[in-house]
């Protein structure tokens, strides 16, 4: 509901607040991927594909929770629907209409930039952060450099320059952050991270039967 801005939040939602966005490596689309006829190996593509994703993720949250911004989700991509009975060839039973891959639902969505009752300051042109040994042909005056790797610290004094920027913009984040200088907000993190683990289902049972696998499904994790 929130991703197609139907969704009635209150005023605040839209206009309060100091935001994150971030941009995550292109997702490798096999281009005759909808032809697949092979439920296990879409499966499997997806799994591999979506938990790349939430592993940039993962420092995606560690740079908003070290500036104490709120993180806009990015545009995640699927390749299998998420259910809770089998999905035969990524899908509902029956269904061969939907194009794979898709977006994949989220809170603080992906279409909160584009929402007309998003305030103009946060649409606005945000400032950029890259790591310098990244090259960017569009540099830009409001283009800020940082080292590979930076703790979590050495970020936020980095960060808390831009303390006024409504949006910050991170091009690559896992680039950029490298751990909490202290093990209890590393395990603190840590902790907060696993609590967004998601299982996947279902395999169909004939599916399973036929390369020997138990298992229905598996453990999505927002990890490094």
């Amino acid at each position: 509901m929130r991703e197609y801005m139907y969704f009635r939040d209150p005023p605040e939602y839209y206009n309060t607040g100091r935001y994150l966005s971030v941009q995550l490596s292109p997702v490798t689309v096999p281009p005759d991927f909808n032809t697949w006829n092979d439920t296990v190996a879409m499966a499997q593509h997806h799994w591999k594909s979506i938990q790349q994703q939430l592993s940039e993720l993962y420092y995606a949250f560690a740079l908003a929770y070290t500036s104490s911004r709120i993180l806009i989700l990015p545009r995640l991509t699927c390749f299998c629907i998420h259910n809770w009975f089998e999905s035969p060839l990524c899908r509902l039973p029956g269904e061969t209409i939907t194009q794979l891959p898709m977006d994949c639902p989220a809170v603080r969505e992906y279409s909160f930039l584009e929402n007309p009752r998003t305030h103009t300051r946060y649409k606005a042109a945000p400032f950029l952060i890259s790591a310098k040994e990244l090259q960017f042909p569009e540099h830009k005056p409001r283009h800020h450099y940082l080292p590979l790797k930076y703790k979590d610290l050495e970020l936020n004094a980095e960060l808390e320059r831009l303390h006024a920027e409504p949006r910050l913009h991170v091009l690559n984040p896992k680039a950029l952050f490298s751990n909490f200088s202290f093990p209890h907000y590393q395990n603190v993190f840590n902790k907060l991270m696993s609590s967004l683990a998601i299982r996947w289902c279902c395999l169909p049972r004939k599916d399973m039967d036929r390369v020997g696998i138990r298992d229905e499904g598996f453990q999505l994790a927002v990890a490094p």
